[in-house]
């Protein structure tokens, strides 16, 4: 506690005569009357024992000085602030993702509190500490460094506003904690309407969490999961002090802002491919998220070109999701709306997708082999694609290789490798016989080495999604070296013989197996299906751009262009700006219609961690510190002047009602 204005207190002088004319006793008058008996009436009627009296001007007394002194303490701008100790500075780190825009009943945002909060706050920290005002949302902003000048720190304070974009606190709280450490001892004040938990990781980094100590106990060969769905060990999760790395000297306080009793729905996954076969026609991928303190019933509306063709009825339970596979017609270039719609919603950034009809254009890719050396599995497996119209492959032999004269999205290289490793395309390459390049790999003589038990590395890789890995048996034709950023998918008893992963930017996945000679794999379903994966997970990237690079906010997108231009479903231009430095990489801050040249998507929030901010339990809220930042904090300014209002009422009311003077 402390004053702003020290020197206003020299008007407590005012408290001297106020004392005095208490103390003063006036002396009654003696007037000569012709009569007593109206005075003896009026006596007898307003006859008050001494005790009363002596409490009535007591109570008038303190009246007089609590008036003097409210309006002596407004004057100086008394203010409470949290015990600073030895603080040197303060870092302020504000939320500013997309959930802070989400309102309460008497429709403020959770970023306008957040600035109320930290107004709080700076109005009642001491001259001499230093502040820095830091921003995030999956990136961190410095808006002032390290300062004393607290105006410059409200204005930048007002400038805040919200992004629609998910969070990263992470990163955000690190940053944090190492400037901290510069100005050290240093306190952390972190304003979120997403708590962290007890534990200090959040639900979300719990699941990443979980999910790699499974791929990592998957590698070891240790198994992910008991019967029953739980991990099969136990996972020791850090603090969130031991997580940042926090000094002794430096200390992390989390101001809570949400609303844990709300109602949100939003679309959180959204994908669109096209129908095999069927021209003009797509299946629209839907998943959709609700928080409530009950089942959320959520209305959903698929309208093509602003023309409503198809309304869902869904109920949410809270914290739950729903998947739909839509059925949708149009024509590329047209412009497919999803909005959710749910009583008493509390955020809009989630509720709406747009996106349009991509063009169906298939995967185009380069199968390079031997004419003498077919694999009629092979060749079965990319014909059946091919015919579902997701795939285009194109044969060439070795002597007519180039990769130039035409465009593909992946190339085979089936039991042959070039003289020199091309760099500009994902491959996928089988049965090798030598390195080059990447390839590590050690030939086996003869037909090879039959492996009838396979171990799965990472079962949840998207080239082994769907493949019965147990039950197949391979014959194994080289030894591959896996290592860096090669990571094994297949094992045998020599070696890995299935390794995917990315090498300078470039997507490989090598199969050291020979599909005609294994005893299982084939004839087998997992066969085409391990091929299909394979492919499309090498041309992913390209895959974006045939779904219509519908992306989520906060993406890079690079593009040829000089600005990139926000359009309505009509069509409309409603912003533009220019890209930064004339560069060719622009980020995704809004949510709409895009276009960069002649690349063209959307951008749509597609936030789980958004959508169910704010489900955190009541203990979790509860659980952060919160420190003094109250009612009673801060500038207690207006609350002074409202007392002393209600004093000169009370006291106009017991002078005229009850005679206090």
């Amino acid at each position: 506690m402390h004053f702003q204005f020290p020197g206003q207190l020299a008007w407590a002088w005012l408290l001297v005569p106020v004392v005095l004319l208490f103390l003063v006793r006036r002396r009654p008058k003696k007037v000569k009357v012709s009569t007593l008996a109206f005075f003896k009436s009026l006596a007898h009627v307003y006859r008050e024992s001494p005790w009363l009296r002596r409490l009535k001007k007591l109570l008038a007394l303190l009246i007089a000085i609590a008036t003097v002194g409210f309006g002596v303490f407004a004057l100086a701008q008394l203010v409470v602030a949290p015990e600073a100790g030895d603080l040197k500075s303060v870092i302020v780190v504000i939320d500013g993702s997309a959930s802070m825009a989400a309102n309460d009943a008497d429709g403020r945002s959770r970023l306008d509190v957040a600035k109320q909060r930290v107004r709080n706050r700076l109005a009642g920290l001491q001259s001499g500490i230093g502040v820095l005002l830091m921003r995030y949302d999956h990136r961190p902003e410095i808006l002032v460094p390290h300062s004393y000048d607290r105006r410059a720190l409200l204005r930048a304070l007002e400038a805040v506003t919200v992004r629609p974009v998910a969070d990263d606190a992470d990163t955000a709280l690190r940053l944090a904690a190492r400037l901290a450490a510069l100005h050290a001892p240093a306190a952390i004040w972190h304003v979120t309407d997403s708590p962290l938990l007890r534990s200090g990781l959040s639900e979300d980094a719990k699941e990443a969490k979980s999910a790699e100590e499974d791929s990592r106990r998957n590698a070891e060969g240790k198994g992910s999961k008991s019967g029953d769905g739980e991990p099969t060990e136990a996972i020791e999760v850090a603090t969130l002090e031991e997580r940042l790395g926090l000094a002794d000297d430096v200390s992390i306080e989390t101001l809570p802002i949400g609303l844990p009793t709300s109602v949100n729905a939003g679309i959180t996954g959204f994908q669109i491919r096209p129908r095999p076969l069927e021209r003009g026609h797509f299946d629209a991928f839907v998943e959709v998220h609700a928080r409530g303190p009950t089942d959320v019933e959520v209305k959903l509306e698929v309208r093509m070109d602003d023309k409503l063709v198809s309304l869902r009825d869904l109920t949410v339970k809270p914290g739950a999701y729903e998947r739909l596979l839509i059925p949708v017609e149009g024509t590329h270039g047209s412009v497919l709306t999803l909005q959710t719609r749910a009583e008493g919603d509390v955020l809009g950034l989630d509720d709406v997708v747009h996106a349009r009809i991509p063009e169906a254009r298939p995967v185009r890719l380069l199968w390079i082999r031997k004419k003498e050396a077919i694999d009629p599995f092979t060749q079965l497996a990319l014909v059946a694609l091919g015919e579902e119209g997701v795939l285009e492959a194109f044969e060439a032999s070795p002597e007519a290789y180039d990769l130039e004269k035409e465009t593909f999205d992946v190339v085979l290289f089936d039991g042959w490798l070039p003289p020199t490793w091309p760099t500009n395309l994902p491959a996928l390459v089988m049965k090798p016989r030598r390195s080059l390049g990447p390839i590590r790999t050690v030939p086996i003589e003869g037909d090879g080495l039959p492996i009838d038990e396979l171990r799965a590395v990472d079962e949840q890789h998207p080239v082994l999604y769907g493949v019965a890995s147990d039950r197949v048996a391979v014959t194994q034709t080289a030894v591959l070296e896996a290592g860096g950023s090669l990571s094994p998918l297949w094992t045998g008893s020599m070696g890995p013989l299935l390794v995917a992963g990315e090498v300078k930017g470039q997507k490989l996945v090598i199969a050291a197996f020979a599909a005609d000679r294994s005893e299982r794999l084939g004839l087998m379903a997992s066969y085409p299906l391990l091929l299909g994966n394979a492919i499309f997970w090498l041309a992913q990237g390209d895959e974006e751009e045939r779904q219509g690079n519908n992306l989520q906010t906060g993406r890079l997108v690079a593009a040829e262009g000089t600005a990139i231009t926000w359009h309505d479903t009509a069509g409309s231009e409603v912003a533009r700006s220019a890209l930064a430095g004339g560069g060719t990489v622009t980020e995704l801050d809004r949510i709409g219609l895009w276009r960069i040249g002649e690349k063209a998507g959307s951008a749509s929030l597609l936030s789980k961690s958004e959508t169910l901010t704010g489900t955190g339990s009541q203990d979790d809220v509860a659980a952060a510190p919160v420190g003094t930042s109250g009612f009673l904090s801060g500038d207690l300014r207006p609350l002074l002047l409202w007392l002393l209002l209600i004093l000169l009422v009370v006291e106009a009311w017991l002078f005229h009602r009850h005679a206090v003077y």
